[in-house]
């Protein structure tokens, strides 16, 4: 795994929510990978996943930032942008939003500038669960000793890659300690 700081200007994203419950409330879902996959669970070509994929248009990054890897996906996980209450939040499939996006009946999330650290790691077997999960523990570890601290803001699963091999980036928002 490793890491690069982005700074970006502010720019939007849309799509579809979901609400996450930490509580096991059956009204909500119980975590984020149940929710892509519901969102993806029509035959592909009826999935509300490649209808957003769809709608997005023409991804161009919002940013400049030439390392991201160059097959990104149209789809990315937005989370810690809408805290309900202490035991539940909202989650959310997005794209950037473009010149071409057809963002209606989306939200859409206006994202603040911001410095970001963004930590990366392949998935050979794309197992999106297990990659974030060991990218959020190493973003704790670099946090303690990087002289920086996380700031309050959005956090993005950025994915890349091919039908056989992922590629992830969590980006966390960040501020001098």
């Amino acid at each position: 795994m490793t890491y690069r700081i982005v700074k970006t200007d502010a720019f939007k994203v849309f799509g579809i929510e979901g609400i996450i419950s930490t509580s096991g409330d059956p009204n909500y879902y119980p975590h984020e990978g149940e929710f892509w996959g519901v969102v993806n669970s029509n035959p592909a070509e009826d999935s509300q996943y490649t209808k957003l994929a769809n709608d997005a248009g023409i991804v161009k990054h919002p940013f400049n930032d030439n390392m991201f890897n160059q097959e990104m996906c149209k789809i990315h996980g937005l989370m810690n942008y809408n805290q309900i209450n202490e035991t539940t939040y909202g989650y959310m499939l997005c794209s950037f939003v473009a010149p071409d996006s057809n963002t209606n009946g989306y939200k859409i999330v206006d994202i603040p500038a911001a410095t970001w650290v963004a930590f990366n790691a392949d998935m050979p077997d794309w197992d999106m669960c297990k990659t974030m999960g060991e990218l959020i523990l190493y973003s704790k570890e670099w946090i303690a000793s990087s002289g920086f601290e996380k700031a309050d803001g959005p956090e993005f699963e950025m994915y890349g890659g091919s039908p056989d091999h992922g590629y992830i980036e969590y980006w966390m928002p960040i501020t001098k300690a």
